[in-house]
């Protein structure tokens, strides 16, 4: 396969914001090195208590509708972080302009033309609260983003390439809905089980079960992206657990000390570990696990 190429991304500290500035495509190909970036930016921005995160898309172009999904994604944990989250878009680029009023998304994030006026702070004070939920909205617009492959109005998602395989099951014993993943893990399928699991969040399921088949080729850390969904269903009152763990994930899990984050909430039959979730500073795991 081929390995998709490192987007070449700008990151810096302008008056009270954490700045973005991708200067390439955003696609399926480097959407999760992407998302990683913006998580840390995030978590930056939270420890420096800076106002929130800007994400300048003025030298960047959106082939496909990967760009607009982690827009709508990154919303929901600015939210939770209690930061704002600004996106710059040159007035030239009507069509992106259009397309963000179109699905909504405009709603979720503060969208400017240039970046000077996305730099200026907020009109009131912005409160360091975090969020106990996600943004209201959010679902909608990812139901839009999905909407757009259909009717002409933008690219089509990319279909899951064949080499990842995700089986789903329902569990109405205990309301779990387990997830078994098969194939390669690697920088192109790994976002597209990080969307899956997110659409299963946004149709509120929020108590997962995801079992990494021990034949599972692993070439890249998926626990940036795990973590994040497990901090979104543990918002709700949910869990994300994973019974079983290829050995090196098991042992990065273990040294990190995530295995508690990653149990079943409740008890559950054949699966091991019933013990409540505990607390877990999740912003500082999603920057220090390691593969």
């Amino acid at each position: 396969m081929r390995r998709p190429r490192t987007p070449t991304l700008q990151i810096g500290a302008q008056r009270d914001f954490i700045v973005l500035a991708p200067r390439s495509e955003l696609t399926w190909n480097n959407y999760a090195q992407l998302r990683q970036s913006l998580c840390e930016g995030l978590v930056t921005a939270d420890r420096r208590c800076r106002t929130g995160v800007v994400v300048d898309l003025s030298g960047a172009t959106l082939p496909d509708t990967s760009g607009l999904w982690l827009l709508a994604r990154t919303s929901t944990r600015a939210g939770l972080l209690g930061l704002l989250l600004r996106v710059v878009v040159p007035a030239r680029d009507t069509g992106l302009r259009e397309t963000l009023r179109a699905i909504g998304l405009d709603g979720l994030v503060q969208v400017y033309a240039r970046l000077g006026d996305a730099l200026e702070p907020p009109v009131s004070p912005v409160a360091r609260v975090r969020a106990t939920a996600p943004v209201r909205d959010a679902a909608d617009v990812l139901d839009a983003i999905r909407d757009l492959r259909g009717n002409g109005a933008g690219p089509p998602l990319d279909p899951p390439p064949s080499d990842l395989r995700i089986a789903m099951a329902t569990r109405p014993d205990d309301q779990h809905t387990q997830l078994t993943v098969r194939g390669v893990l690697d920088h192109v399928t790994l976002g597209h089980l990080g969307a899956r699991l997110t659409s299963l969040v946004d149709r509120n399921l929020h108590h997962l079960v995801v079992r990494l088949h021990r034949e599972l080729k692993v070439q890249v850390n998926p626990l940036p992206v795990l973590l994040g969904i497990r901090w979104r269903v543990a918002a709700q009152g949910g869990c994300l657990s994973l019974p079983l763990l290829p050995d090196r994930l098991r042992l990065t899990v273990d040294r990190e000390g995530l295995a508690s984050a990653f149990r079943s909430c409740q008890p559950s039959r054949g699966l091991p570990g019933a013990a409540l979730v505990p607390s877990l500073d999740v912003s500082a795991a999603l920057v220090d696990a390691g593969p």
